[in-house]
C-alpha cells in the first residue's frame, strides 16, 4: 500500500499508454467500486498473465508492434534481439520472463495495450471481476 506522495508500482502495465477507457458500463462499476482504472488494469492483466495459457500468445502482436529499439531500456545483444524474434514468430514458445528480462518496457506497453482491448472485447467478463477486486481492496485496507 502506498503512502499519498508515493508513485503506485505497476507490475504489468504502464499507466502512461493507456489509450481507451472501458465500455460506459465498466467504467461506471469501476467508479462505483472506487477503483483506479490503472490499477484495475494492473490487476485485470495479473490475472491474464497467471491464469490464461492463451495470454501470452495473445499478446505477441503487440509485444511486435512495440518491439522498436527505442522502447529498450538498455541495448540486447544480436542474440537476445534474435531469440525474441522468433518468439514473436511463434507465439506458442513465448516466454514472458524472457521479455520482461531483457525490454520490460515492451512487454508493460504491449500488457497495457492487450488488457484494453480485452476489456473492450469482454465486458460481461471484466463486469464479474469487478466484486474481486474491490474485496481485495476491501481486505488490503483492513
Amino acid at each position: 500500500m502506498s503512502t499519498l506522495f508515493e508513485v503506485p508500482t505497476y507490475r504489468f502495465i504502464d499507466p502512461g499508454e493507456i489509450q481507451a477507457w472501458p465500455p460506459k458500463e465498466v467504467e461506471e462499476a469501476i467508479a462505483q467500486a472506487g477503483l483506479d482504472y490503472a490499477d484495475f488494469l494492473d490487476g485485470i492483466a495479473g490475472l491474464l498473465v497467471q491464469r490464461s495459457p492463451r495470454f501470452a500468445q495473445d499478446l505477441a502482436p503487440f509485444m511486435a508492434s512495440y518491439f522498436h529499439e527505442h522502447n529498450f531500456d538498455r541495448p540486447i545483444t544480436p542474440v537476445e534481439e534474435a531469440g525474441l524474434r522468433a518468439m514473436l514468430a511463434d507465439p506458442e514458445k513465448i516466454v514472458l520472463t524472457e521479455f520482461e528480462r531483457l525490454v520490460p518496457i515492451v512487454i508493460h506497453k504491449a500488457t497495457t495495450l492487450a488488457v484494453e482491448t480485452f476489456i473492450q472485447n469482454r465486458p460481461t467478463w471484466v463486469l464479474k471481476a469487478i466484486p474481486h477486486f474491490t474485496k481485495i481492496k476491501h481486505d488490503l485496507l483492513a
